[in-house]
């Protein structure tokens, strides 16, 4: 089950049918759809499948506004949103190690370590003001590992919640007629919302439909929130596993992690004062260059003492 199945149920020829696709959308929020159940409800002529389609287009307005996305939901959903934060931390340590080690190149051989580490103090001096909210700025001379960069303010290495997302399950084929006939015919709305959840676990997608069906019938609002859980985990638990075969969730990974690096490379900081950081280091110099006026500096001064 996925967006472009229920547009196409949405042109079926019978209207069940095609009530069934419009319950479906409005209860799982479907909001990719929100124009193309518009068009069709201008179009319908079975007046209870177009009222299932005014309700389910108010619903998707009003999702629309909240910002809810199917997509942003299965990544938050199985943590693939923690991957991807992993994911672009790593790249981060990555860079500043290469940007480290690309320093300290360029200093071995010219001092000792004696003037090093006198010189290092120095430019802290100058790049205190160039550190931005947040960051970390590599000095040569004092090494960075990646533990120790993982470590501030890019986030822990180790957490207690694990970085890898959950695992897309196949939908299965299960017999789920015991749980549909308790959640239509029992009157006690605690069984309800147990046959609802067990309905989730099964991860049989046949259960969508009913489940969607029966929100517009239920009564109990807890139920009913159940309900438009376990449809939505259903819903997502399918495109989840769709995405997983197809290659367009690694591709979707992929672009998101170039988003968020693009993102944080493009923030606009500030240092403390209000000035630009490009500003702060004079003219976007870059740190080996400030570091070689600073050493000009200290010999000129040695020369006049002599």
């Amino acid at each position: 089950m996925n967006p472009q199945q229920l547009l196409d149920a949405l042109h079926y020829p019978t209207p069940e049918t095609r009530r069934i696709s419009a319950c479906i959308i409005g209860v799982v929020e479907e909001t990719s759809l929100l124009i193309a159940l518009h068009e069709k409800y201008t179009q319908e002529t079975d007046a209870p499948t177009q009222k299932i389609m005014l309700w389910a287009g108010k619903r998707l307005i009003a999702a629309e506004k909240r910002g809810y996305k199917t997509l942003d939901e299965i990544f938050r959903h199985f943590g693939i949103d923690r991957e991807l934060e992993h994911r672009q931390t790593e790249e981060e340590i990555r860079l500043l190690e290469q940007m480290n080690a690309e320093l300290e190149n360029e200093l071995i051989g010219k001092e000792s370590k004696a003037k090093q580490k006198q010189l290092l103090l120095t430019a802290g001096v100058l790049l205190l003001q160039a550190q931005q909210s947040g960051g970390i700025v590599a000095i040569p001379g004092a090494p960075i590992s990646g533990a120790e960069i993982a470590s501030s303010n890019l986030g822990p290495v180790r957490q207690q919640i694990s970085r890898e997302r959950t695992p897309p399950l196949r939908p299965s084929n299960t017999d789920i007629s015991v749980w549909v006939k308790r959640l239509q015919n029992d009157t006690d709305s605690q069984m309800r919302i147990a046959s609802v959840r067990e309905l989730a676990l099964q991860n049989n997608i046949k259960a969508l439909p009913i489940l969607a069906t029966q929100y517009l019938k239920e009564s109990n609002a807890t139920v009913k929130e159940e309900i438009e859980r376990a449809a939505k985990i259903l819903y997502w638990s399918a495109i989840y596993w769709q995405m997983s075969q197809d290659g367009s969730l690694e591709k979707e990974i992929n672009e998101r992690l170039t988003i968020m690096m693009a993102e944080t490379s493009f923030v606009d900081s500030t240092s403390e004062n209000g000035a630009d950081a490009h500003e702060v280091i004079n003219n976007n110099e870059d740190i080996s260059e400030i570091l070689r006026r600073v050493e000009a500096k200290r010999r000129s001064a040695r020369k006049r003492k002599k």
